[in-house]
């Protein structure tokens, strides 16, 4: 998922991310119930640090646009899921 984030704009690169998202969300490119990538996945693929990623998925799960859910994988390793309201 490839987002248009550049480093020199006025807003931080969470708030870029976050408004990406709720942008795909309200033009219907992202669906209710459909799981977000990985946030190492969307800052490989955006070359942007994980941690803004991480920052822009919590404010929206406060904000009721995402739901998170953790669950453990066939190898025991805890996953996180974001998931569309």
């Amino acid at each position: 998922m490839k987002f248009n984030i550049q480093a020199t704009h006025i807003a931080p690169i969470y708030q870029q991310l976050k408004d990406g998202i709720e942008e795909m969300i309200s033009n219907n490119s992202l669906t209710r119930g459909q799981v977000l990538p990985k946030a190492s996945e969307i800052a490989r693929i955006n070359n942007i640090p994980e941690s803004e990623v991480v920052r822009a998925y919590h404010e929206l799960v406060i904000a009721g646009t995402l739901s998170k859910s953790q669950r453990k994988n066939l190898f025991g390793d805890n996953v996180v899921e974001y998931t569309i309201n």
